[in-house]
């Protein structure tokens, strides 16, 4: 049986939420949390490798992140776009990690078993992308073999060129779960956010490598 790769979850939150008004990941959903609390919370059994990038006239998210008990990571760029956030990240996480799930702060509806079937599909050679119903979502998978092409980024454009380039190399994980393409960006996508099952297992069930896709519908 062959060592089980090192990885990490990398949590981007180092927006500045300009069409939501105010501090969105700091807005209150439904139960009572906040929204950056809800999208950390299916992450609870790998506390130890969820690393999160915030920015620096944030604070409150810093002490939130620590307080959760994952690692917190000042942005020094994050005016740049969420390319040279996830840029930044890498650059934190190349050496020590073999491959990461590239996550964002404003989802609140992920299933705990959608990130458990993606975190045993990663290794160092992975481009992993979860489907519902076609279409695509988060968060990406991207082994070390992709660590260059992401540290390369810049701007707001985020991964998606690095999808683009390896098309035929990405490894489909469908998976029965409509948060992967929900996010929050205006105070209305908040009233109705869905909100995932505290009691979701960490279950993998079944996985289904659907092979290679054609069709760029969601990047991160």
């Amino acid at each position: 049986m062959g060592r089980e790769p090192r990885r990490a979850f990398l949590v981007l939150a180092a927006g500045r939420s300009r069409r939501f008004g105010s501090d969105k990941l700091m807005a209150t959903v439904e139960g009572g949390e906040t929204l950056l609390a809800a999208a950390l919370r299916p992450l609870v059994p790998w506390k130890g490798d969820v690393h999160v990038m915030v920015r620096a006239d944030a604070p409150e998210r810093w002490r939130l992140v620590e307080a959760w008990g994952a690692q917190p990571h000042l942005s020094p760029h994050a005016d740049r776009g969420i390319g040279q956030t996830l840029s930044d990240g890498i650059a934190l996480l190349a050496g020590h990690y073999e491959a990461c799930l590239v996550c964002l702060g404003d989802m609140p509806a992920l299933r705990r078993r959608t990130f458990a079937m993606l975190w045993q599909r990663l290794h160092g050679d992975a481009l992993i992308v979860p489907r519902r119903c076609g279409r695509w979502g988060h968060p990406v998978g991207f082994g070390q073999r992709y660590f260059p092409e992401l540290l390369r980024l810049q701007g707001d454009r985020g991964a998606r060129s690095v999808l683009e380039a390896n098309k035929d190399r990405i490894i489909f994980v469908d998976v029965d779960d409509d948060g992967i393409a929900f996010d929050v960006d205006t105070p209305a996508d908040l009233r109705r956010a869905p909100r995932a099952e505290s009691s979701d297992a960490v279950g993998v069930g079944a996985v289904r490598d659907e092979g290679r896709g054609t069709e760029m519908e969601s990047g991160t």
